[in-house]
Parts: C-alpha cells; structure tokens; sequence
C-alpha cells in the first residue's frame, strides 16, 4: 500500500506487518479511517492521535476487550511502541488525550466509537454494557422478592429448608446456601472450578423446582452445540424428560440467517427459568440477546468457572458478574462460588498445581512440576534453541497423540487380517478411548503448533499402517481405519457440532462414526450408512464424510476447544515463540481437563510467563456495578 503524502501511520503498518497476526485487518481499518477524516486532514496532528487510538483499540478489540482506557493508549505495548515514539506520543497526556478522543466526528455521519469515563468503547458494545447494568440494577435482591413472581408465596422458608435438608443431606454447605436462594432471586450465579459439583447442584436445582413448582417451564442452554451436547450427557435423564434437552443458546433464541435472532423484546421466551452451563464462553453480544428475550419475572441462572478462559468474543460476562461485589457481599447478589474438589482423589496433586496457575504462583507451579513425589503431574522441558531438543520433544509429542487413535484402532481390529475396509461384524467401538488422552495446544501454527502437529501424527500413522499391512486397501486416499476428526461448524440436521469428534469406521465408502455405536448393525441393505436414523438406534451417528460440514484432523486441539471436556491425561503444549495466548487462564483451562495426569510441553521461559500473565479484559461492567 502507497503512502499518503508522508503518512507515518500507513507507512509504519506496511513497513512493519510481521508484528501482527492479521496484518492485513489493520491496513484495512486504516484505510477506513483515512476515508472517514478525509485525504487532506488523514496526517494533521488530532487525526494521527485518533488513528493511532482506534488502531491500538482495534489490537485490544481482537483480544476481546470490550473497551480501552486511555492508559492503554499511552502505554503503547511492544508491538506499536515505535510507531507511538514516531508520532510524538511521549508528549500526549490523558486529559488532552480525552478532550481529542471527546470528538470523534466522521465525515459519513457514522458515529461508530464513544467516549465514556475515560473509557474508549465500539459505540454498540457501550449500548450492550449499559443495558446489562439496567437491567441488573432493576432487579430486586431482597429476600422475599422473587416468591410473589414464583406464585408460591404459601411456601415457607421452614418447610423448604427442612426438605432441602432432608432430601439433600449429602450437600456441603455453598450448595444448600444456592438451594436456600433459589426461590428469592431473579438471577443467580453458581461457579466453580471442575469438580466442584455444579452439574450435581444444577440437578438439585432442577428437583427443587420438580417438587415445589412443577407447572413451571425450565429451559437449558449452552453456548455451544457440544457444551449443550455434554450438558444432556450429564444431567439425569429423568430431569430431561420433564424439562427437555439443553439447547444451544442461539437455537434457544430462534437463530436465523441473518444473524438475528426471533426471540427478543417483541418475542420472548415462554421458560420461567433459564438455566445456563458453562457461561463463561458468552460474550457480551449474546448476553445481551438472552437478556432481552427473557419475559418478565423470568429466572436466569448461569452456571460455569469465571476462572476458565474467556469468550472467544468480547467480554468477560461470567468473570465481571463474579467480582463486581467484595466477597462478603457475593450471595447477597446471587453469585455463590464452589470450591471443594471433589472429582480428583485425596492424594491427585492437579488441583494444588491448578490453585497455584490461578494464583499465579510460579515457584509454586514449578517445584510442583520438578518433583518426583507427583506421578500425576510431568514437565518435558526443553531448549527451543537446540534443534536436537527440539527433535526429541516433537517426538515425545507424536506419540503421545498416538495413544488415544491406538486404542480405538485396537478395538477396530483393523491391523487383523482381512479387517482392512470397515470394523467387524459385530463389534463395539467406543469412542471414549479417544477422550482418555488428549493433546492440548495453545497455537496453531508453528513447530508445537495443533496443525503441524496433526500433520505430522497423520502422516506417520498412515505410514505405519501401509507398512505394517503391506496392502494399500487399509488406506483411501487420505483416509485410513480410526483416523480421527473433530467437526469445526455446526449441521443442525445432522446434529453434528462445533467440537464433535468422529473417526473413520469405513473405507469403501469412507464413513466418520461419532460416538458409540455397535459395528455392523446401522448398514442399510447395500452396505452404505443409513445416517442419522440408524445411528440414533444405536446411541450414536454414521455418516459419508463427503457430507460432513467444515471439519480438521483431531489428534491435538486448541485449548479453547477443549472448553468443558474432560481427559484421563492430559499433555498441554505451549508453543516456544513468545504468544500474547500464553497466560494463566489458558494454562488452568487446558489443566482442568485433566482427571487423573498432565504432561505440560514447554520452555521455562514460556511457563513462567503463562503463570506469571493474566489476561484482565477491560469493560466497564464492574465499577458501574459498585
């Protein structure tokens, strides 16, 4: 791209395009903005000042802030601090800076961006923030407010209290104070890292309301297909009888082409209470859509770990709903907090490695990780500078991401003679295998990164098993017997998700098999996959992959996408190139799918800095809370 007449600014993002991830979006917006305030006035001072804010917002907008300070634009980071020097930042202070950013009038009229208090907001995002805190601060918390709503205003807190005490005598102390403040508030809040019992709580939740209000309509929700997948998988089938199976949030809304959604203001749900899991994947755009479509008087419970790595989208909703109140204040406001482990055994030493990665505390993380008392926790360190190491450490990695496709090609007996094109006749597949390992990266590209490394295990597996077959029928194509695959959009018809793994179960045609199903009895007479019909007979899903949505290899995943899962062993790779990804939230996700081991692959370098960094997203949520 041309320089505009000496533009600093264009000339410094062409020049110096290696320092962002999608150069490209930034060169665009620039040109946007150029456009907005005219050729002629694009280099004068204000407009330089104004470009480099929106630019540097634009930085923070990709990482899902939801607004920027002006300490944010005067401190200019590693990757803008030359352009900042160039254009005379050193000499901004805040106050002009606000007065400059107070008054940013395009030449189309558009008015995208608004200054409040200091904070620099997409015009949109600020309407969202500012109807969230609406609608929260109309919403009473006194302690007999919600039962005149709920229509049982007859039930008294004694005669509940004693049922819950009865009925739940099992329940440690912060679940029967969420069980005590059911039928009190209009929204509440149950968090809590893995094994804390939230879906266990969400059960007693949902047998409370069976009991005590049973004509009243309970909606599930996730924000993903595969979170809503795992939500019916472990919630009391008896429950989803009553109230039906969790949907996706968009689903829940009436989702359409568009982009917009049937339920709304106009249209609300008809549910009395909407329950929520794994909330911390919403960002502020979809909160906004659930809150605008709740009728009156609707309950709105949200379930998930604020601890966990946020939205992919902006905002932090779960995590600035968590903290806006001092802790003594926390269940006045409906948000009640989980903390006993309950999933890891008394000696598993995961949840003392995963409090240390939330606290931040290195030296804790590592003398855990260093030593040899742990069998359930492991380190491969290496020198990125050393190429022999790192030769070592891309092996170590290929087999580990081997073991989980292993045992499900065990099972296959694809490798016995005469078993190279589809599984044999009657036997079971249980995709579980593939959940008991799990390779977790926090990049994609890269040496260490899931594509890389997915190419690598894929090319190698498939070169064992022409070796070791000594018959190209065991492979077609790209295709060989329990190769696996992990689908990257939803297919409402097909109901396959975002996230579902699947493996190849048949080479002539090539089949993906998702979930459990019995080999040898979803075929129809021609011997091809009946689909839907026949898997759903048998627990689980066929289909030809020519008519799969968008799919990728799925022997190592992003952290991100491992939201919710759970593994056996875990092996968390962080990349040896320095990552704005590498922080504490990304690392305790990625630790918190472990059940029973972690495998941590990086750098000391890199592993401090995870530990060490967190990723704080700004909004104005909480202190318009306060």
């Amino acid at each position: 791209m041309a320089s505009n007449n000496g533009d600093i600014i264009t000339d410094w993002l062409v020049q110096n395009e290696q320092v962002f991830r999608d150069p490209a979006d930034f060169l665009a917006f620039n040109s946007y903005l150029i456009s907005e305030f005219g050729v002629a006035q694009a280099t004068e001072e204000k407009a330089l000042i104004i470009r480099y804010a929106l630019l540097r917002w634009l930085e923070f907008h990709k990482q899902g802030f939801v607004c920027i300070e002006m300490e944010d634009i005067l401190d200019p980071g590693t990757k803008m601090r030359e352009l900042y020097h160039q254009i005379d930042g050193p000499t901004w202070d805040k106050e002009a800076l606000i007065h400059v950013l107070s008054d940013l009038s395009f030449t189309s009229g558009f008015e995208s961006f608004e200054l409040e208090d200091g904070r620099l907001y997409m015009k949109r995002h600020l309407s969202f923030e500012n109807e969230i805190v609406k609608w929260l601060k109309n919403i009473d918390y006194s302690l007999d407010s919600f039962l005149p709503n709920r229509g049982i205003s007859e039930l008294t807190w004694n005669e509940y209290t004693e049922w819950v005490a009865q009925e739940f005598s099992d329940l440690d102390t912060p679940k029967k104070r969420v069980l005590a403040h059911l039928f009190s508030m209009q929204f509440l809040i149950v968090t809590g890292g893995p094994g804390t019992g939230k879906t266990f709580t969400l059960e007693r939740i949902m047998k409370s309301y069976q009991r005590w209000h049973p004509e009243l309509k309970i909606q599930l929700a996730a924000p993903t297909g595969k979170a809503a997948k795992r939500m019916n998988e472990s919630i009391d089938s008896s429950l989803l009888d009553i109230y039906g199976e969790a949907k996706t949030i968009h689903r829940m809304l009436g989702a359409r082409h568009d982009g917009r959604f049937s339920k709304g203001v106009k249209n609300r749900l008809i549910s009395d209470v909407v329950i929520i899991d794994e909330a911390s994947m919403i960002d502020i755009d979809l909160f906004i859509q659930v809150v605008r479509a709740l009728k009156d008087g609707a309950q709105l419970i949200l379930v998930g770990d604020r601890f966990q790595l946020d939205s992919v989208e902006a905002g932090n909703i779960l995590g600035d709903l968590c903290t806006h109140q001092p802790e003594e204040n926390k269940a006045r406001y409906g948000v009640f907090e989980l903390e006993t482990n309950y999933r890891q055994t008394s000696n598993s030493t995961i949840p003392a490695l995963s409090e240390a990665i939330k606290d931040g505390d290195w030296e804790t993380c590592r003398s855990l990780l260093l030593s040899d008392e742990f069998v359930d926790l492991e380190w491969w360190g290496f020198n990125s500078d050393e190429r022999t190491e790192r030769e070592a450490i891309k092996k170590r990695v290929i087999e580990f991401g081997k073991l989980g496709f292993t045992s499900v090609r065990q099972q296959l007996g694809a490798l016995s003679e005469g078993e190279g094109k589809e599984m044999g006749e009657g036997k079971e597949m249980d995709l579980e295998a593939l959940g008991s390992y799990s390779l977790l990266g926090a990049v994609r590209r890269g040496w260490l990164g899931i594509e890389t490394i997915n190419a690598l295990i894929d090319t190698q597996v498939r070169s064992e098993i022409l070796g070791a077959s000594k018959n190209s029928d065991h492979v077609n194509g790209p295709w060989y017997l329990g190769r696996p695959i992990m689908i990257r959009e939803n297919d409402a018809l097909k109901e396959l998700f975002n996230g579902d793994m699947g493996i190849c179960s048949s080479l002539d045609p090539v089949c993906i098999r998702f979930d459990t199903v019995k080999a040898g009895q979803n075929k129809s007479a021609d011997g091809l996959s009946n689909g839907v019909e026949a898997g759903d007979t048998l627990g689980g899903k066929e289909f030809p992959a020519s008519s799969l949505p968008s799919y990728e290899l799925g022997y190592a995943l992003t952290i991100h996408k491992s939201q919710g899962s759970e593994y056996d062993h875990v092996c968390v790779i962080l990349s040896s190139a320095d990552s704005l990804l590498h922080t504490r939230e990304l690392l305790y996700t990625a630790v918190t799918r472990a059940r029973k081991k972690v495998t941590i692959v990086a750098t000391e370098e890199q592993l401090k800095k995870a530990v060490s960094t967190t990723k704080m997203r700004r909004s104005g949520l909480q202190s318009k809370l306060q």
